[in-house]
């Protein structure tokens, strides 16, 4: 019948980040005193090193995002290739500290892709749990950028390779992916019928959007009203990895010379030498601005910038 007090110790060092996660911890723990929510079960197992075990953080983390987005097939691999691929490293058994997420981070070698993937899984990750992040996490994500030595080709090496195509699904494909720039997985989820703007689906990697044809007289050229995908084997529930793979293998077995995302290169090249604002054409292409600049700007210097100057 009478109160007693409860220490909670967070197990933590005394030092900055210790004082920081005790009082992320403290200002938890008001609020859910405030709003009536507070249950000695959520606080009353904490492990000896202080915070939530990664698998019941786990497991809480999924449980959120799917509460807060629509789960599609699509959105399900994107989570499972950007976030659970670099959180299921994480030992399972061990808190969530700052120290644990600096230490899993700087696991992938310095300015590699993965040591770019890796920080925004766990940086979310640890936003999510209110885990202050290291003072030099900015830094450690490295200044990784990728490649940009696939080939591009230009639109007139564009009409030459359909010409030369002679399946006429597969020429359909080709005209598409030049003229609208899409994912090649994304073909298997396009709506025709608002012609010449292409709605692509919400099962898609990065979901519903409109796309718009460049140049506009492609779609006529290439006669993309009609036409139709070969009759691929659909069984089975696919990913959209494995359905852009039907298309890649397609491009290699007929020799073309290019592949699938040289034509969503040259898209994204196309926008810039005809003046479309960089923040359309990342909508249209279904990506950030960041990452449109990012990913394009050596084709841009190398390819755009000596067209328009050819054309002074």
């Amino acid at each position: 019948g009478k109160n007693k007090q409860h220490r909670i110790s967070t197990g933590l060092p005394n030092n900055l980040d210790g004082l920081r996660v005790a009082k992320a911890r403290a200002q938890r723990l008001e609020s859910d005193l405030n709003l009536e929510k507070f249950k000695w079960s959520d606080w009353a197992d904490l492990p000896d090193d202080g915070g939530i075990l990664v698998k019941d953080a786990l497991k809480k983390f999924e449980a959120w995002y799917w509460e807060t987005r629509g789960r599609t097939v699509g959105r399900e691999e994107a989570f499972r290739e950007n976030y659970l691929r670099f959180l299921k490293k994480l030992p399972e058994n061990k808190a969530v500290t700052t120290q644990l997420l600096r230490e899993a981070l700087v696991a992938y070698p310095a300015d590699t892709f993965y040591r770019k993937r890796a920080h925004l899984a766990l940086g979310f990750f640890a936003r999510y749990l209110k885990v202050p992040l290291p003072d030099d996490w900015k830094i450690l994500k490295g200044k990784y950028k990728p490649k940009s030595d696939r080939y591009v080709p230009n639109d007139e090496e564009i009409e030459r390779i359909w010409e030369s195509i002679n399946n006429p699904n597969w020429r359909w494909i080709f005209g598409i992916l030049a003229t609208y720039g899409l994912r090649p997985h994304e073909l298997f989820h396009i709506d025709l019928s608002k012609l010449p703007v292409i709605k692509v689906a919400e099962d898609t990697k990065s979901g519903a959007r409109s796309v718009y044809p460049v140049p506009a007289h492609w779609l006529e050229k290439f006669d993309l009203a009609h036409g139709n995908l070969p009759n691929f084997n659909l069984e089975g529930e696919l990913s959209n990895t494995s359905l852009g793979n039907k298309i890649s293998v397609g491009f290699k077995q007929r020799n073309l010379g290019v592949v699938p995302y040289s034509l969503r290169d040259a898209y994204a090249v196309r926008c810039a030498v005809l003046g479309i604002d960089s923040s359309i054409a990342a909508k249209w292409m279904g990506h950030s601005i960041d990452i449109h600049v990012n990913h394009y700007q050596k084709y841009i210097d190398e390819i755009a910038m000596h067209r328009i100057w050819s054309s002074l």
